[in-house]
């Protein structure tokens, strides 16, 4: 078996654990609103929405990011890396598409876009750089160590493998996937955790969604 077939069964394997999680994080610890306004298919929105707790990250210009950087607009966070071949460039074409329509309607200073790195040992401040703004120049990118990361994504119910599980390390070759949850977390201007959209991502399910979240 060729490894990149490896590659793909763990990927998928990976993947079906990672459903199994959120679902148990959601049964766990969050109740879905029954808001009649959340008709669209794969949008959730918890009842009572999660205080984030402070976290400490570094944008793609080598600032450091924090809870406090979060407040005064509704920001949509996607966790990802820079070399995904197909469900991370999508999201972000997706967010980019939905960006573009906020900014039209007047809304663009009320929202942001977050990617949070999961490949943090290749995607630098500088590779986020070049990534998050090949989309939108106003997009942030987060990156930082391990542990700052899978807490934040600990409160986002997000999941993803470390290097430990996927390959990666500072002496390996660098070619490895990073398996990781395909959610679009939705962050009120307070600092709240309202709720999330699943993949596939496209511009209508988001417009919607924000339409959705603000009218609550």
């Amino acid at each position: 078996m060729t490894r990149k077939r490896l590659a793909l069964i763990a990927f998928v394997v990976f993947d079906l654990s990672l459903l199994a999680l959120v679902v148990g994080l959601f049964v766990a610890r969050a109740q879905l609103t029954g808001d009649e306004s959340f008709s669209e298919p794969g949008v959730a929105s918890f009842e009572e929405p999660f205080v984030l707790q402070d976290f400490r990250l570094t944008d793609q210009h080598g600032q450091i990011f924090t809870r406090e950087n979060l407040l005064g607009r509704w920001q949509f966070v996607f966790f990802g890396f820079t070399s995904c071949p197909d469900v991370c460039p999508f999201a972000m074409q997706a967010l980019e598409s939905f960006y573009r329509e906020v900014v039209e309607t007047g809304l663009g200073d009320e929202t942001g876009v977050i990617m949070v790195s999961v490949d943090p040992l290749r995607d630098t401040p500088d590779v986020m750089a070049d990534f998050v703004e090949s989309f939108h120049p106003d997009f942030i990118g987060l990156t930082g160590e391990y542990p700052q990361i899978a807490g934040l994504a600990g409160q986002l119910f997000i999941a993803f493998a470390g290097p430990q599980e996927h390959g990666g390390s500072h002496g390996g070759d660098g070619d490895y996937q990073v398996p990781h949850s395909d959610y679009i977390a939705v962050i009120d201007p307070a600092g709240n955790y309202r709720g999330l959209i699943h993949a596939p991502h496209n511009r209508q399910r988001l417009i919607q969604a924000y339409q959705a979240f603000r009218a609550q």
